[in-house]
């Protein structure tokens, strides 16, 4: 069983996935210090699923990039959970990554061939990364990051079109504030989705994906198998993607 938790935004959410069914799945509004409630939280997760900490095998971690300090206080907390119960194995996401595979049916349908997914900084700027759908089945994700995530003013996405040879009717956008993007100049496709910030059940979806494939983590950016923060901003670059 898999159990995931995303703090990126803010929203803290977990999920619990057996045999490739979520079969709960919570989100809560952070109005407090994330810090104080989430060992909490997930302690009453589990109870009111019934579970045990012994059932689950893997612990799925949203890495970011998003807000510090939810970052760090859901990484701290998970890493305690690995010391105090040696039997479970860690997977990190790339948030944006499980942003974008929430809309990955939506772009088939609308025949997309690339998905931007967007997170908010707290700066008046975004987190934006790119990602290309695969037409090969035997790909181990549904698609595949395009370029390294960046900061991005929404203002400037026209250049971002352009420095990535987009054209607006292939692309479909998701995330923070993507219906601003919009304009006389620019007329791409926003997502539907009601979610528009990464959620823990995308989170343990993409991990499922990856773990019959574990071995080969270190070669991807979109699942990892060590859990670290994904800092974009100078001076708290850990980990580039």
């Amino acid at each position: 069983m898999i159990f995931s938790i995303e703090g990126s935004t803010s929203k803290l959410s977990m999920a619990l996935l057996k045999n490739n069914l979520i079969i709960s799945n919570k989100s809560i509004e952070i109005t407090n210090e994330l810090a104080e409630i989430i060992v909490p939280a997930i302690k009453m997760f589990l109870y009111e699923n019934s579970i045990s900490i012994n059932q689950i095998s893997h612990v799925a971690v949203g890495c970011g990039p998003g807000g510090f300090t939810g970052l760090r206080s859901v990484i701290a907390v998970v890493k305690g959970m690995i010391i105090s119960n040696d039997n479970l194995k860690t997977i990190g996401v790339n948030s944006l990554a499980a942003l974008g595979i929430s809309v990955i049916e939506e772009a088939k349908k609308k025949r997309i061939k690339y998905i931007i997914s967007l997170v908010d900084t707290k700066r008046e700027d975004v987190f934006i990364q790119l990602f290309k759908l695969e037409k090969d089945k035997k790909s181990l994700f549904p698609f595949r990051s395009i370029d390294r995530t960046k900061v991005l003013k929404l203002e400037n996405i026209q250049e971002y079109f352009i420095q990535n040879s987009l054209i607006d009717e292939d692309v479909l956008v998701v995330g923070y504030e993507s219906y601003l993007i919009n304009n006389n100049s620019i007329n791409i496709k926003i997502s539907e989705n009601i979610i528009q910030v990464p959620n823990a059940f995308w989170i343990a979806k993409l991990a499922k994906l990856a773990i019959d494939q574990f071995e080969y983590l270190n070669k991807t950016d979109i699942v990892f198998n060590k859990i670290e923060p994904l800092y974009i901003r100078s001076p708290e670059i850990t980990k580039k993607i």
